[in-house]
């Protein structure tokens, strides 16, 4: 038997940054969000894009020009060729097609960039055409030994070879869907000098020789940056480009997906009967009682009789709203990004409709701690493969995700997905988990129900459904020397709704509300019995 105790999420949280900044779509598209617009970014992964939830990065700058589809006056060819070609690349509509002449010597192609001493990293995308290895020499620095570095991809088996080490630290190669590969090399300047250079290599027949004058490869989006790793890509003209840092201030909700619009912003003015209208600052929706009124909702609450009534959260918040018969609602996915601002290892959800949920969690120094996906479809009763094929599918509404580690430092990223309709979610709570101790059998659950359900004196029936309410009695062994700390924990949570957990994966144990009364027997010296009884949340 467990609780969690809840952590109260607010709007205290806000997101900048003070440019545009690029992330791929989960369709494999790169997008540009507009300056102060959060990025819910994707990577491929096992032949498919998946959500890494919001994308935060420092700032960075693109000391690579024309850096798209590069090509022209900005790079230096030694036995090369390049033009740009109608093959799209994942920056771009297009690429560049390097290949090689039918000269003898090094093949290679170049760029000058400003250096001052530190840790760099070079990156492209790349594609092979007649040539899928990649002979990468980003530190030429015009010192000594240095600028023998290199280190030697394939792109047709994913690897990579640090030939030479020199000043390189590290080299990557992460796939991009549809051939295309994301390669880079870090490495160290321990000196400010005029330039070093991104160089890449066509190598067909290792380091010199004579070219067939068609052999090469495509290539496109170069980047090269100060810092350990590759960062999301920044697009270039004729000059550098920097992207501005991603910045979370405060605690609560970061970003989401989910506008709220349900209807306009109350404004001074004439309303009649029926309207609605929100107050953002309240997350709340009100609607006219009075036949006609110029009272702001706030005031018209406080009239006798009232002039407006409170209809309930706004479809953003009414995951949060203390209800779970509220639903908060999007086509095909809900995002939220949390900053909770405390302690959190799980994450109860209730009143789910969709075909998976996704919790993430990153540490501001460790990066990711958790990424987990639970697929909420209920296998009860599936015994055989007619069940398996042609049984109903049934999804599991209410379940806890645990586990998380979140330290009061972590950003916790949820994406609840159902493609091709509406995702819902009636109530998300996250919080510390506590143990009570453990429920056994004599437990009873069922549900309170609020609907109307009357005969006429014709004897006809009529039926208003209305919500409902979990309910549990909890049978709970506690061991003795635990009573204390558990009437302490029931007494501290008397009138606030927390989570109750019967036992793990058991949706009819689980219930978000608060208890009626408890008891607890101390039987033996050993075991305690206890009885909770716990009404839901409607």
């Amino acid at each position: 038997m467990k609780i969690i105790r809840p952590v109260e999420i607010t709007d205290g949280a806000t997101f900048s940054r003070a440019s545009t900044a690029t992330y791929f779509d989960a369709d494999g598209v790169m997008q540009t969000a507009a300056i102060d617009e959060p990025r819910w970014g994707h990577e491929y992964v096992d032949g498919k894009w998946v959500s890494k939830g919001l994308v935060l990065e420092g700032q960075a700058t693109n000391f690579s020009r024309m850096s798209s589809a590069p090509t022209g006056s900005h790079w230096i060819h030694q036995r090369v060729s390049s033009s740009v070609v109608a093959v799209p690349s994942p920056v771009s509509n297009d690429s560049t097609k390097l290949a090689e002449t039918t000269e003898t010597g090094e093949h290679y192609f170049e760029q000058q960039v400003p250096a001052g001493a530190g840790v760099y990293t070079s990156s492209a995308y790349f594609k092979a055409a007649e040539v899928s290895v990649v002979r990468f020499r980003p530190v030429h620095l015009g010192e000594s030994g240095p600028s023998t570095s290199q280190a030697i991809f394939d792109l047709t088996d994913n690897t990579y070879t640090i030939a030479s080490g020199g000043r390189i630290i590290n080299a990557r190669i992460v796939d991009a869907g549809g051939g295309w590969k994301r390669c880079s090399v870090t490495y160290e300047i321990t000196a400010a000098t005029t330039h070093h250079a991104f160089r890449v290599h066509i190598d067909r027949a290792g380091f010199t020789y004579t070219g067939d004058g068609v052999s090469g490869y495509y290539i496109a989006g170069v980047q090269v940056e100060q810092g350990p790793y590759p960062t999301s890509y920044i697009p270039t003209t004729t000059a550098q480009v920097t992207r501005a840092p991603d910045l979370i201030t405060g605690t609560g909700l970061v970003a989401t997906n989910v506008p709220e619009n349900d209807y306009p912003e109350w404004t001074a003015g004439t309303y009649n009967q029926g309207d609605r209208r929100i107050i953002a600052a309240e997350h709340t929706v009100y609607e006219v009682v009075a036949e006609t009124t110029t009272d702001s909702p706030l005031d018209g609450l406080a009239k006798s009789p009232p002039t407006w009534m409170v209809v309930g959260g706004t479809n953003r918040w009414k995951a949060f709203d203390d209800k779970v018969g509220t639903a908060t609602e999007s086509p095909e996915e809900i995002r939220y990004s949390l900053m909770p601002g405390a302690g959190v290892d799980a994450v109860a959800f209730f009143g789910v409709d969709a075909g998976g949920v996704q919790v993430i969690v990153t540490d501001p120094l460790r990066g990711e701690i958790y990424n987990s996906i639970t697929a909420p479809v209920l296998t009860d009763g599936i015994e055989t493969w007619w069940d398996y094929f042609f049984a109903p599918i049934e999804l599991r509404q209410d379940f806890v995700v645990s586990g998380l580690g979140a330290t009061k430092y972590c950003r916790i990223d949820i994406i609840i997905t159902k493609t091709g309709g509406a995702a819902k979610v009636g109530a998300i709570v996250m919080g510390k988990l506590a143990n009570l101790g453990l429920a056994v059998y004599g437990t009873s659950v069922g549900i309170t129900d609020y609907s109307r359900k009357e005969r006429d004196v014709w004897g006809n029936t009529i039926i208003v459904e209305r919500a409902f309410s979990k309910r549990a009695d909890f049978q709970v062994a506690v061991e003795t020397r635990e009573v204390g700390r558990v009437q302490r924990v029931l007494a501290q949570y008397r009138a606030t709704p927390i989570v109750w957990i019967g036992a793990d994966n058991s949706e009819e144990t689980l219930v978000y509300g608060f208890y009626r009364d408890f008891d607890i027997v101390i039987a033996n010296p050993a075991i305690s019995d206890a009885n909770i009884s716990v009404e839901g949340l409607t």
